[in-house]
């Protein structure tokens, strides 16, 4: 068939009601070649707005958690005398409840990923938590502040991480081996891992005998219910 068949008749005379029909069918065709291109314009925006929303908020909770391990640091170092004041005890457990309540909801925004960059920043997070809230936090404050390391390692790793991906939400980093191929031409970033190298598969390696312990206590429970 060509054009002329859907043209005219078999008798050479224009048919109007064709030209109608073929204009209809392309208008169709276009509009919902541009619907296409709108619905793919705005899922990229939506992502890209839920990307620096997740950007701009995790910021604000690392923030709270820096800043209440901070807290906790100097009031430990302020402290000359070695009996702890019922005053004192008070704070101390204020601050520790900051700690651990900043800890676990910062934690909750990083679940694990490939590149293990998430698992960095929990091993770091948890590290911190277990410190800070220790029972012996008092006896043993004249050494804690040392680890204001750790504090300083996730505040840098952080710093990093976040400028990776607000590079990723504008479109410079397209996704996320570009992400970590530019994180991994940082000197800084490279030394962190090598600091914590062993400890990151410390870390993982408690995670998985805590999932085994786990099931078996699921299954040693499965069995008690069952008979």
């Amino acid at each position: 068939m060509v054009i002329t068949d859907i043209l005219f008749d078999k008798d050479g005379n224009f048919l109007w009601a064709s030209v109608a029909a073929l204009v209809a069918f392309i208008a169709a065709v276009i509009s919902i070649v541009n619907a296409v291109l709108t619905i793919r314009s705005n899922f990229k925006g939506n992502v890209t707005k839920a990307r620096i929303e997740w950007i701009q908020e995790v910021r604000k909770k690392s923030a709270d958690f820096i800043a209440a391990c901070y807290d906790l640091f100097e009031f430990l170092e302020l402290q000359s005398v070695d009996k702890i004041d019922s005053d004192s005890k008070k704070e101390i457990a204020r601050l520790k409840n900051e700690v651990q309540k900043n800890g676990t909801l910062l934690i909750l925004y990083f679940g694990p990923d490939s590149s293990k960059n998430n698992d960095f920043v929990v091993m770091i997070i948890e590290d911190l938590v277990k410190i800070l809230t220790s029972r012996n936090l008092w006896m043993f404050r004249k050494v804690i502040p040392i680890n204001t390391n750790h504090l300083d390692v996730l505040r840098d790793f952080l710093r990093l991480y976040f400028k990776a991906e607000w590079k990723r939400a504008n479109g410079v980093l397209k996704n996320s081996k570009k992400v970590q191929a530019y994180l991994e031409k940082d000197k800084a970033y490279e030394k962190m891992l090598e600091i914590f190298k062993d400890r990151l598969e410390e870390y993982e390696q408690k995670n998985l005998d805590n999932y085994e312990r786990t099931k078996i206590n699921y299954e040693v429970l499965k069995d008690r219910q069952d008979d």
